[in-house]
């Protein structure tokens, strides 16, 4: 009855709500624990997945997905400012571009798979660890370049995907035509 007294409740009920898959009701209560002040990064980082998987349920290009998609993109913003690991949250944020605006690389999306990679890269077991994470940059960074016709960009950046997975079909296809 008393958030104040008992904030932990409302993000006790956002976590139902998000087992339950009511992403709307998840959000809504994680939004209220957030307003209720003294919260972490954890909390934001919450909060923007909370907008993830909200705007993944609302129709592409909508009004609403926009919405969601940016209000989870301001919560990844506070909580970069504070982290030391930025790398996860980098890679939430770029998922979070591409909820906001499609299949569209923009500059924005690019810049932020340039700083994923830099955070990751501070770890050299990282690529490694997350060799998905740096596949689905490298790959989404070539399409950007080569969208450009920038050639050589594109090529440099498809054969960093091959690095890590020499295998990667649809990338050994997309050089093949370059």
């Amino acid at each position: 009855m008393n958030p104040e007294k008992n904030k932990q409740i409302l993000a006790d009920i956002s976590e139902l709500y998000n087992k339950l898959e009511n992403d709307a009701k998840s959000v809504e209560y994680m939004q209220k624990y957030v307003d209720t002040g003294d919260v972490t990064l954890q909390d934001y980082f919450i909060l923007s997945n909370r907008y993830k998987n909200l705007g993944l349920t609302l129709p592409e290009g909508s009004p609403e997905r926009v919405e969601a998609a940016n209000n989870g993109i301001k919560y990844i913003d506070l909580a970069l400012e504070s982290a030391a690991n930025k790398g996860p949250l980098f890679r939430n944020k770029a998922t979070l571009l591409m909820v906001r605006d499609g299949a569209n690389n923009t500059p924005e999306l690019i810049e932020t798979y340039q700083a994923m990679i830099a955070a990751y890269d501070e770890d050299p077991e990282n690529i490694n660890k997350y060799a998905e994470a740096y596949k689905t940059a490298y790959t989404r960074m070539g399409s950007y370049y080569m969208g450009l016709e920038d050639k050589d960009k594109a090529r440099e950046y498809f054969q960093k995907v091959l690095e890590i997975d020499p295998d990667y079909a649809p990338v050994k296809k997309v050089l093949s035509e370059l």
